[in-house]
C-alpha cells in the first residue's frame, strides 16, 4: 500500500452523542480510547491520584508509549502546534487502506477486532454448542462455501412469485392486467415495499405500549443527494449499468433490460429532483384515521399494515399509535405513482426487491463491485471471509456480540466498567441536583431518565445469556448448504420478531432512537445508549463502546468526563468540572511525557490538550416543547444542506462532545491497555 495524504473523516460516533450519561459513556468507553491515559500497578494503600504522579513504567504502558512515539512529530513545538506534535508523523506516513480513500487512527484497533471476529466465526460446530451458536456457524459455513453457492445459483429467486411478477424478466411475454391495483402489489410485497417501511418502536409517550413507525424509503441503491450530480453523472450511469447487468444475469433480454433500467433511473432522477427533499414532518394516526387519509390509503399504507400484523396473528385496534414521518414525501410518491404505467410500477418493485436478494453469486458480486468502485474511487475487492463476517454480523448480531465479549473483554474490565459507570451517574446526579437554572420539569425528567439507565445498557447481562439468545434465534433454522435460503429465513424472522414485539410491554429504560435526537422528555425520539455500528455491525449491545484493547485486564483509575470550563457555565458546574478534568490533564500528560521524553510546557499545553475535545455549549434558553427546539442546518452531503429539527440534549445546555483534533484520534485504542 502506498502513502497518500491523510484525509480526516468525522466519525459517526460524534454525530450520535447524546445527553447526560451518553456523552460520558461514549467519551469514556470509545473516545477514551483517543485519550492518552495509562495506569501503573497500584499498591493496596495507593490511590488513583497517587499513581498518576509516576512516570509510565509498566510493560504495557512502555509498549504503548513507544507506539505513540511513532505517531508524533518530535520537531514540532507542542506549545505552538500540539496537533502536529501529537500526530505529525501519522499524517505524513499513514497507510491508506485499499478499500477506501482515507485513513483513521482507529484502523489498528479495527483490524484487531476484525481478526477476533474472523477467529470466532472460523470455529467448527461443537457438540456442546447452543442453538444460537450452531445456527450462526451454519450461516457462516453457507456463506463461505462459494462452490455450493454457485451450484445453487439464482434459481431460488427465479422460482419466487416476485420474479414472475417482474416485467423486465418476463420480456415480451409480460402483459398488462385488466384491473391493476397498487394495493395488490403492496400486499404482495408486504414484507418488502420500495416506497415505505413499517417498523414497531417504543412509544415513550404512552408506556408500556408501543407504536408503529411509517417512514418513506428512497427506492433504489443511490440516495436522493447523489442524483443532484445530474442524471448522466458517472455515478448515476454506473448505477444504471448495475441494474441492467443484474437483470440480464437473471435472464432478461439485454435490450429489454437496458430500456427498463434506464426508465427506472429516469423516474428516480425526476422523483428526487430539487433540493431539501427530505424534511422532518411527523403526523400521528390510528388505524381508522390512516384509512381516512386519501394519499396514504391510495398508497396502500393502512392495507399493508393490516396485512403485515395479520400475518403474525395480531389484529390492530385504534388504540395503537401510528406515526407517519415525512408526510410530504408520501404525497410526492402518490403523485409520482399516478403518472406511472403498470409496467413502471412493477419494475420499481422488481428492481429494488431483487437487489436485496440476488447478490450471492460471483458474477452478481462483480456487478455490485463495479458500482462500488465508482463510488469509492478504488478497485479493492473485499475478501470472501470479510464479506461473510459482515453478513453474520448483520444477521446474528446478538449472538456474535456475546462471543466477542467473552473473547475480548475480561471480567476485571467489566467490574471496572461498572464502577466507573456508577461514579459517572453519581456525579451527574449531583450536577443536576445543584443546577438552579433548569426548568423544573426538565430537571425532573432528566433525573428520572438518569435513574432509569442501568448497566445493562452498557454490558447486558439480562437477555444476554445463552437461554435468552436461543429464544431470540429459535426460528432461525439455518442450513450449511443454502446461503440464499438462510438469508431469506433470517430476514423473514427478524421482520416477524419486530412485528410481534408490538404486543410486548415496553420498559422505561428502553430507548429506541439515536442519541443525537435525545432530549429531556419521554418522546419517542428517545435515547439509545450505544448502538454505534462499525462496518461489521457486531456491537448491537454496545460492544463497540468497549473495544478490547481498552479494557483488557483493566484496572481503571478514576477517569471521568472532561469538560471545557466556560465562563457561561453556571457556578455549580465550574468547580465540579475543574476537579474532574484536572485528573484527566494529569493522566494525559503522563503518557506523552513517556512517549516524548520531555516535559510539556505547563499551562499552554494543558490548554491545547483541552482543545482536542471541547464541549459545545449553545446559548441556553428554556425549551418546553419540540417547537422550541432550534432548527439547525445539517450537512448531508456535498450537494445538499437541509433544515430539520435537531434537538439539542436537555434544553440546549447539556454538553455534547465535539472537536476534531487528531491528538486523541491518532492514538490507537491499544494505547490504553491498563495493567492489572
Amino acid at each position: 500500500m502506498g502513502k497518500r495524504n491523510y484525509q480526516f473523516h468525522r466519525s459517526e460516533l460524534f454525530r450520535r452523542l447524546g445527553w447526560l450519561v451518553v456523552p460520558v459513556l461514549f467519551w469514556q468507553l470509545d473516545t477514551l480510547g483517543n485519550l492518552s491515559i495509562a495506569s501503573i500497578q497500584e499498591s493496596n494503600n495507593s490511590t488513583c491520584q497517587d499513581c498518576c504522579d509516576y512516570w509510565c513504567t509498566t510493560m504495557n504502558c512502555v509498549k504503548e508509549a513507544a507506539q505513540l512515539w511513532q505517531l508524533m512529530n518530535h520537531s514540532a513545538d507542542p506549545c505552538v502546534n500540539f496537533d502536529e506534535f501529537a500526530c505529525g508523523k501519522f499524517y505524513k506516513e499513514a497507510d491508506i487502506p485499499d478499500e477506501r480513500g482515507y485513513a483513521e487512527s482507529w484502523d489498528i484497533s479495527n483490524e484487531k477486532i476484525r481478526k477476533i471476529l474472523e477467529e470466532i466465526l472460523s470455529e467448527e460446530i461443537k457438540p456442546k454448542d447452543r442453538h444460537h451458536q450452531r445456527m450462526r456457524k451454519l450461516f457462516m459455513k453457507s456463506c463461505m462455501d462459494i462452490e455450493q453457492r454457485e451450484r445453487i445459483g439464482l434459481q431460488p429467486f427465479l422460482e419466487t412469485k416476485f420474479a414472475e411478477e417482474w416485467p423486465t424478466l418476463k420480456g415480451r411475454a409480460w402483459k398488462e392486467t385488466k384491473n391493476f391495483s397498487l394495493e395488490e402489489m403492496v400486499l404482495l410485497y408486504s414484507r418488502f415495499n420500495p416506497f415505505f417501511n413499517i417498523h414497531v418502536v417504543e412509544d415513550h409517550e404512552n408506556l408500556p405500549h408501543k407504536a408503529i413507525d411509517i417512514t418513506p424509503l428512497e427506492t433504489g441503491f443511490l440516495d436522493s443527494f447523489q442524483y443532484q450530480r445530474g442524471r448522466h453523472s458517472n455515478l448515476v450511469m454506473a448505477y444504471e449499468t448495475k441494474l441492467r447487468e443484474m437483470a440480464v444475469e437473471l435472464g432478461a433480454d439485454p435490450v429489454t433490460a437496458a430500456q427498463d433500467a434506464a426508465a427506472f433511473v429516469d423516474w428516480q432522477a425526476q422523483f428526487f429532483k430539487g433540493k431539501n427533499f427530505f424534511l422532518i414532518d411527523i403526523m400521528e394516526f390510528n388505524l381508522s384515521s390512516l384509512y381516512s387519509n386519501s394519499n396514504l390509503s391510495r398508497l396502500g399504507v393502512p392495507q399493508a399494515i393490516s396485512a403485515l400484523f395479520g400475518s403474525v396473528n395480531i389484529t390492530l385496534g385504534d388504540n395503537v399509535q401510528i406515526i407517519v414521518y415525512d408526510r410530504r414525501v408520501f404525497n410526492k410518491i402518490k403523485v409520482a405513482i399516478e403518472k406511472m404505467t403498470e409496467r413502471e410500477i412493477r419494475n420499481v418493485f422488481g428492481f429494488t426487491y431483487a437487489a436485496t436478494r440476488v447478490f450471492v453469486t460471483k458474477r452478481m458480486q462483480e456487478i455490485s463491485d463495479k458500482l462500488e468502485e465508482v463510488q469509492t474511487g478504488n478497485s479493492f475487492k473485499k475478501p470472501l471471509i470479510r464479506r461473510c463476517v459482515e453478513a453474520v454480523s448483520n444477521h446474528f448480531s446478538l449472538s456474535l456480540s456475546k462471543e466477542y465479549v467473552n473473547s475480548a473483554i475480561s471480567n476485571t474490565a467489566k467490574n471496572a466498567l461498572a464502577e466507573m459507570y456508577e461514579r459517572t451517574k453519581e456525579i451527574f446526579r449531583e450536577i443536576l441536583n445543584n443546577t438552579s437554572w433548569m426548568a423544573r420539569s426538565s430537571k425532573q425528567a432528566a433525573l428520572d431518565k438518569l435513574e432509569s439507565i442501568a448497566l445493562i445498557n452498557v454490558l447486558p447481562e439480562e437477555g444476554f445469556d445463552d437461554d435468552s439468545l436461543d429464544m431470540v434465534y429459535k426460528n432461525f433454522v439455518m442450513s450449511g448448504e443454502n446461503y440464499y435460503e438462510n438469508i431469506e429465513t433470517s430476514i423473514r424472522e427478524a421482520e416477524m420478531k419486530n412485528l410481534r414485539s408490538l404486543k410486548d410491554p415496553s420498559e422505561d429504560a428502553t430507548w429506541a432512537r439515536k442519541t443525537f435526537q435525545a432530549n429531556a422528555y419521554f418522546r419517542r425520539t428517545g435515547n439509545e445508549i450505544c448502538k454505534y455500528f462499525n462496518e461489521y455491525h457486531a456491537y448491537e449491545i454496545s460492544v463497540s463502546c468497549m473495544r478490547a484493547a481498552l479494557f483488557e485486564d483493566a484496572q481503571l483509575c478514576r477517569v471521568l468526563c472532561m469538560f471545557r470550563v466556560d465562563s457561561q457555565i453556571p457556578d455549580p458546574w465550574v468547580g465540579r468540572m475543574r476537579s474532574l478534568y484536572s485528573r484527566i490533564r494529569t493522566e494525559t500528560r503522563r503518557i506523552y511525557n513517556a512517549a516524548s521524553g520531555r516535559r510539556s510546557c505547563s499551562g499552554r499545553s494543558e490548554e491545547l490538550l483541552l482543545k482536542a475535545y471541547r464541549i459545545s455549549l449553545p446559548q441556553r434558553k428554556p425549551v418546553e416543547t419540540i417547537h422550541d427546539l432550534p432548527r439547525r442546518e445539517v450537512d448531508l452531503g456535498d450537494e445538499e444542506i437541509v433544515q430539520h429539527y435537531h434537538p439539542v440534549p436537555l434544553e440546549d445546555y447539556v454538553p455534547v462532545i465535539g472537536g476534531e483534533n487528531c491528538l486523541f484520534r491518532a492514538v490507537s485504542m491499544e494505547a490504553f491497555r491498563y495493567d492489572s
